[in-house]
């Protein structure tokens, strides 16, 4: 009897100490298989202006110990993005361990958009699974990740010599230059350089700060300058430009403008000088005549 009874007692602990291993072994498993353990690894965005259609490629990982299955996506866009012959969701049947997953989407900036970064979310929903036998184990789990989308115009700007007072004769003037934005995005910061040549220097500051510039607008900048010499029959003007975009990337263009240096009468000066001197000669000539006038009334006297 006693012998009966230590083998049941040891019996017991026996069955105590596995049931406590294994249930000790469920509870790790249930830890790990209740987080999340579905992660974005990586997010590779698309070059986006307002128009351009672009993929959106999202590598999804189950970096959990057990394998994952019915996992369906749902990337929800903001207003200024469109699925592009795509849609929304998609769905996966299942993922190993340790497995990777490329996920694309093909999206479209909006021809309205503006530039600017628009906050996008993706959901992803799963089941967790243990066991040889894939049997589910768990409750279906939801992670959702955010993402920024970028839309960015590349600035157009160009420069026209829009007035001259330099022509053939005259080697001191102020010159008009002209900045137009023909580009979708509007810049701010912009800043003017023009430079001296060997054929002219500047009789002010080579810098000019202009500002902001619009879309579709246009800014002037003038100048005040001296050639070095009469005979010029062209000059070439070098221009450097820098500003931002407005998510505050920086550019820098150079610009060649040529100064045409008209004749005087091309420009209408020579015109100008000629009702001068019609009118300077009449007036010389009304002198002359009240001086004769003056002198025989003086005489009859």
């Amino acid at each position: 009897m006693r012998i009966t009874g230590v083998m049941i007692f040891v019996f017991l602990i026996l069955i105590f100490s596995v049931t406590s291993v294994f249930s000790l072994y469920v509870s790790d498993n249930n830890q790990a298989l209740f987080g999340h353990v579905m992660t974005v690894k990586s997010i590779k965005m698309p070059d986006l202006s307002p128009g351009e259609v672009g993929l959106l490629n999202i590598t999804l990982k189950n970096n959990g110990k057990n394998r994952v299955s019915d996992i369906e996506l749902n990337l929800k866009l903001p207003g200024e993005f469109e699925f592009y012959e795509d849609v929304s969701k998609i769905k996966i049947s299942e993922m190993k361990s340790g497995q990777e997953k490329l996920i694309s989407y093909r999206i479209v900036a909006l021809p309205s958009s503006i530039d600017g970064i628009y906050g996008a979310n993706i959901t992803v929903d799963y089941t967790s699974n243990y066991g040889a036998n894939y049997i589910n184990v768990g409750q279906t789990q939801q992670d959702i990740f955010d993402l920024g989308l970028e839309i960015r115009s590349e600035p157009s700007i160009f420069v026209i010599l829009e007035e001259s007072e330099i022509y053939s004769g005259s080697t001191v003037g102020e010159i008009s230059l002209k900045f137009i934005n023909d580009g979708t995005t509007d810049i701010k910061f912009l800043t003017v350089d023009l430079s001296e040549t060997d054929k002219y220097s500047l009789l002010v500051d080579k810098k000019n700060y202009v500002g902001d510039l619009d879309s579709d607008d246009f800014q002037t900048v003038e100048y005040k300058i001296k050639l070095n010499r009469e005979d010029y029959t062209e000059v070439e003007l070098p221009i450097i430009i820098s500003y931002k975009d407005s998510l505050n990337k920086e550019y820098s263009n150079e610009f060649k403008v040529t100064l045409n240096i008209r004749d005087a009468k091309d420009v209408g000066v020579s015109s100008n000088n000629y009702y001068i001197l019609i009118v300077v000669g009449i007036i010389i000539l009304i002198i002359i005549i009240v001086i004769v006038i003056v002198r025989r009334s003086r005489r009859k006297k």
